[in-house]
């Protein structure tokens, strides 16, 4: 189960790339690609913090 929840993503973006993907892995890879922005972005905040530049 871990291995596949680990690649599926990257599954799902060799698709994306060929433009094979169905309703539903679309969906699921939108989320997987707005969960990797969400993700980006609180890193970034949290090295602002960590270094004292936070506003």
């Amino acid at each position: 189960m871990a291995d596949r929840t680990r690649f599926l993503p990257l599954e799902l973006a060799a698709k994306n790339t060929e433009g094979n993907l169905s309703y539903e892995e679309r969906e699921e890879y939108a989320g997987y690609v707005r969960a990797n922005k969400f993700v980006a972005v609180l890193r970034r905040e949290a090295k602002k913090f960590k270094s004292g530049s936070a506003a």
